[in-house]
């Protein structure tokens, strides 16, 4: 879904990585070769996964969290972080075969946590980091699904429109009369 949108490079970088590449190119030849293989490098899936999903989450969805407490929702403010974290669990399961831990496991939320709030205690610390920061699989699928209803509004496959579907819904119920 994130490639149905094709963003311009500076919708996809922050300011550092911007100011980065400025003085790449500020370098001379070199520097604008660099420059170039770089930001294209850059312009991965991932970053555009990023965009897309923080561009799809409204502040509707972090209001109407289904996790039992505070703590256990997702946030706005580090959201992108979050997001960053799970396309790299992704990547070490499709890239190196590594399994993100129990600690991920439905049946172990109870409360319908959104993040983990604790240390995950694994020996593998970068996996370990990447867990602590990423959203749950139940977070995860909140954030999929609502993100799958929005591109399909965006994308007019299907109406952000009550007033049609009360239309279609009292035509029924006309029907039924």
């Amino acid at each position: 879904m994130a490639s149905h949108f094709k963003y311009p490079i500076e919708e996809l970088l922050d300011e550092n990585t911007k100011q980065l590449l400025k003085q790449l190119k500020g370098l001379g030849k070199d520097g604008e070769k660099l420059h170039k293989k770089v930001s294209s490098k850059l312009m991965g899936i991932s970053e555009a996964f990023c965009k897309f999903i923080i561009d799809c989450l409204d502040s509707d969805f972090f209001n109407r969290t289904e996790a039992k407490h505070e703590f256990q929702k997702l946030s706005e403010s580090d959201i992108k972080q979050r997001l960053k974290a799970a396309y790299n669990l992704r990547s070490k399961y499709v890239h190196a075969g590594k399994l993100p831990s129990s600690w991920m496991a439905v049946n172990y939320l109870r409360d319908n946590e959104e993040v983990i709030h604790s240390n995950p205690v694994i020996e593998d610390k970068d996996m370990q980091k990447s867990i602590k920061r990423s959203p749950t699989f139940i977070g995860m699928e909140r954030i999929i699904r609502y993100s799958l209803i929005k591109f399909l509004i965006q994308t007019d496959i299907i109406e952000d429109d009550l007033e049609s579907y009360n239309k279609s819904s009292q035509g029924k119920d006309q029907e039924i009369d």
